[in-house]
């Protein structure tokens, strides 16, 4: 595995910033323009000011508030090196209440090639130019990666019983009725035993390759501009919430694809399919719920469901796979994904049906994802949308699996759940 260290953080003062539940934010790329207002609302230190500033200037913004924060002592910088324990727990709809720990730590930065740390999405210019002018500005790390590792014979919790069993730094309930807990670690022996078990690991992207990349790009622009390249500088790291992928509490949701039109008519792509799927029908009478259950997957069977407006049925689409592996490229790994088969032979690339550029789509709104497969079915019944595209979650092991043979998933192939709370900690790159 890649270095990692304790470190000094930044962190939010309570008694001068306020209330922590006040500050912290979703991930940037996760707002809508609702809740970048309700944000702002929230508290004049809120995190969003940083991340999505509504200044023309906005990463000159951005650099303003964060040193005034800091002259003002909004932010203090701890005194000891620590890791943080961050647990997050939610009630899912089945009504577990899975709690998921890991803990923030600087992680060394290495080449993809090290083969220490590897990614599975593909990303994109535009926002690696947005994180890397907001990095460049901020001079910190604002928001973490999120990063797995395999560790079956090992349970941060247990490790650091006796730091979980004290009463957490943060802990406050958000809208979503997640709760958010973290602790210091600060023990020099408990930090040289979470090093020494997490040696020889790789670490695994599960969300953050934007971030990821943009740090790559600043450890590299920050070398030449100083001509330290001892790899001990604080540019050589970034900030990384990582998560043993063996412990119970990773959740994993699918992400469901909606298209505001369609190039072609709801008819003819229902002909289409049939070369490529068995098409089952599913009669609306039957009810939205025998809908969702009939498209889930079944054993040796890979099904997709797909409601289509002013149709009288759903749709399910079950893989006719041995005729599809030969249409779709990558390794098996990657062919087997539900987000391969609907991109690969549906929605984009010269040999699918609807031949869609998913990245300008989505840039432009006529692609929008979502978590909710109720939802989704909704919104194309009320007429907002032509199509919903319904996948099933992509698992933890394909992940693994799909990094592991150097390839990519298309955008938002993965949804971890909950996401991390942006504002709990920072990382300072100057110090």
């Amino acid at each position: 595995m890649p270095v990692v260290r304790p470190f000094r953080g930044l962190l939010y003062d309570p008694a001068v910033a306020g209330a922590i539940e006040s500050l912290v934010a979703p991930p940037y790329d996760v707002i809508g323009r609702e809740e970048q207002e309700r944000l702002y609302e929230a508290s004049p230190y809120n995190v969003i000011r940083l991340d999505l500033a509504r200044d023309d200037d906005r990463y000159g913004a951005a650099s303003r508030s964060f040193a005034e924060w800091r002259a003002r002592g909004v932010l203090a910088r701890d005194r000891e090196p620590a890791f943080y324990v961050y647990a997050q727990r939610h009630r899912s709809k089945n009504g577990e209440e899975p709690e998921r720990y890991g803990f923030f730590t600087r992680l060394r930065l290495e080449e993809f090639s090290s083969g220490k740390v590897l990614p599975h999405e593909r990303t994109l210019a535009s926002a690696k130019a947005d994180r890397l002018a907001l990095q460049r500005a901020c001079r910190a790390n604002l928001s973490s990666i999120f990063g797995l590792y395999s560790a079956p014979d090992f349970a941060l919790a247990e490790a650091a019983r006796e730091v979980v069993a004290r009463p957490a730094w943060a802990d406050f309930t958000d809208g979503a009725s997640v709760r958010h807990r973290l602790w210091r670690l600060a023990d020099p022996a408990l930090q040289r035993v979470l090093e020494e078990r997490l040696e020889r690991r790789t670490v695994y992207i599960a969300d953050g390759h934007h971030r990821y990349e943009t740090a790559l790009r600043y450890r590299d622009d920050m070398r030449q501009e100083t001509g330290r390249r001892g790899g001990e500088e604080p540019f050589d790291y970034v900030l990384a919430f990582l998560v043993n992928m063996d412990e119970p509490g990773l959740v994993v949701l699918p992400t469901h694809r909606l298209l505001r039109r369609l190039p072609i008519a709801a008819p003819s792509l229902l002909d289409r399919l049939r070369a490529s799927f068995r098409v089952e029908a599913v009669a609306r009478s039957a009810g939205r719920g025998a809908f969702l259950e009939r498209r889930r997957p079944r054993a040796g069977e890979r099904r997709l469901g797909v409601a289509l407006r002013g149709e009288d049925s759903w749709f399910v689409l079950v893989a006719r796979d041995g005729d599809n592996d030969a249409r779709l490229a990558g390794s098996t790994a990657l062919r087997r994904l539900d987000v391969t088969l609907l991109h690969g032979l549906v929605l984009e690339g010269a040999a699918s049906i609807l031949g869609l550029d998913a990245h300008r789509e989505a840039e432009a709104g006529g692609l929008v994802y979502t978590k909710d497969d109720d939802e989704a079915v909704e919104r194309v019944e009320r007429g907002e949308f032509a199509a919903a595209f319904l996948l099933n979650a992509t698992r933890v092991d394909e992940v693994r699996a799909v990094a592991e043979a150097g390839e990519t998933m298309p955008e938002k192939s993965t949804y971890f759940y909950p996401k991390i709370a942006t504002g709990l900690v920072f990382h300072s790159l100057e110090d």
